[in-house]
């Protein structure tokens, strides 16, 4: 697979020389990239960066590739001509196994659904305007005066914090 024809990101792996900024380690700090960062940059970035990678620590914070480090792999990949290899293939798959387990698992001990708006302590008044455009108040407001009826499958403020 051909990287430019590729809609996958696969940043070179070396343990001397970051594949954000380019600068060689020689004596400076610098880290493997965690599993969870490299999987959540795969599922929201499209950039696979292989297992054991490294990278200086200035392009992590708060358990996440800055914007700026993503930018920067995007723009370097664009400009490769390295193949993608089957090992990589198979590795990315491989990850993407582990995680959809991990999230099956995590999901099945959820004694919540994912979208849960029966208890008003779940969501900040941030979260709520994110997913209804309405703040936590106006929500309140809203699932009061609305006429439905609660089921068996779900509630009013479901119904309605779905919609």
């Amino acid at each position: 697979i051909s990287q430019p024809n590729s809609p996958i990101y696969f940043p070179p792996k070396s343990r001397s020389i970051c594949p954000v900024c380019h600068q060689n380690y020689d004596g400076k700090s610098y880290m493997t990239i965690p599993d969870q960062i490299r999987i959540q940059t795969f599922i929201f970035n499209t950039i696979y960066i292989r297992e054991k990678s490294t990278c200086c620590p200035k392009h992590i914070e708060n358990g996440q590739l800055k914007r700026s480090a993503i930018d920067n792999l995007k723009e370097d990949a664009s400009k490769s001509s390295k193949d993608a290899s089957i090992q990589d293939l198979y590795g990315l798959c491989q990850e993407m196994q582990i995680e959809l387990r991990r999230y099956h698992e995590m999901m099945s001990n959820s004694p919540r659904p994912p979208l849960d708006f029966n208890s008003p302590s779940r969501y900040t008044d941030d979260d709520y305007f994110c997913l209804t455009g309405l703040n936590k108040y106006q929500f309140e407001i809203l699932t009061s005066i609305i006429q439905l009826r609660n089921t068996e499958n779900r509630t009013i403020s479901n119904a309605i914090g779905c919609l």
